[in-house]
């Protein structure tokens, strides 16, 4: 018996080709995935540069707001005479709390310097122990000042102690 040897593969023309359109099909799949993380890469970057900034102005315009107590007058704070000073029966916390129209008179907080920022303060109490120093003729007051950054679909809220003596 005789034995014939016959070749699976005896045709290899072509298989080369084929080849080089497999490895060129995995790297375009390999190419549009690193674009793809790219992409989300940088949105990530974008949202983290307004977010710092947005907590930024936030902070800025908090300190526009330590500024103005500061700058104002011991009479028109015991009055609450300013827009942006409110009792402490005033929850600033809650963003339905924030009213800045300059409608009604009502308002209970102030525009910033910046655009799409505002701050209020509010005064909390008397300070414990300020009325123990006898030589003192005016009482430690607490506050908390408010900022607020609402620039666009983001937004930021900061929350600063301070504490004055009138």
């Amino acid at each position: 018996m005789k034995k014939i040897n016959i070749p699976l593969i005896s045709n290899e023309s072509g298989s080369a080709i084929i080849i080089a359109v497999l490895v060129l099909a995995a790297l375009t799949i390999l190419g549009l995935s690193a674009t793809n993380t790219s992409t989300i890469e940088v949105l990530l970057a974008n949202n983290d540069m307004f977010y710092k900034e947005n907590v930024y102005k936030a902070e800025g315009v908090a300190m526009e707001g330590g500024q103005a107590l500061e700058d104002a007058l011991p009479v028109d704070l015991l009055a609450f005479t300013p827009e942006w000073l409110n009792q402490n029966t005033t929850n600033m916390l809650s963003l339905s709390s924030w009213d800045y129209d300059n409608a009604n008179n009502d308002d209970t907080a102030e525009g910033g310097i910046l655009p799409n920022t505002r701050y209020a303060v509010v005064f909390n109490k008397i300070a414990l122990g300020s009325s123990l120093d006898l030589s003192a003729s005016t009482l430690l007051r607490e506050f908390s000042i408010y900022g607020y950054s609402r620039p666009g679909n983001s937004s930021a809220f900061i929350e600063i102690g301070y504490k004055r003596r009138y």
